[in-house]
């Protein structure tokens, strides 16, 4: 089984798995309950759960696809690449 918790307090660790979040945001998210699927507490230690973060960007990514669609179908975005 593949390690998918990493700690909170390791800056490097969190960018070298795709979390361009500082620490401090996510002590505060957990502190005050957002995304509290996210977050997991080891032995007083604050982690993180990869495969909910995966999730999350998904939700995003797709949140950001249907509104360049809308803004599309209006003629507010022309010829933009969703993939980018």
């Amino acid at each position: 089984m593949v390690n998918s918790y990493i700690p909170v307090s390791n800056k490097i660790i969190l960018q070298a798995n795709g979390v361009y979040i500082t620490p401090a945001t996510l002590r505060k998210w957990h502190h005050l309950g957002i995304h509290a699927n996210l977050f997991l507490k080891i032995t007083n230690k604050l982690m993180i759960d990869l495969t909910e973060w995966a999730k999350i960007v998904e939700v995003a990514r797709q949140r950001r696809e249907e509104k360049i669609t809308r803004l599309q179908k209006l003629g507010i975005v022309k010829g933009c690449d969703i993939h980018e």
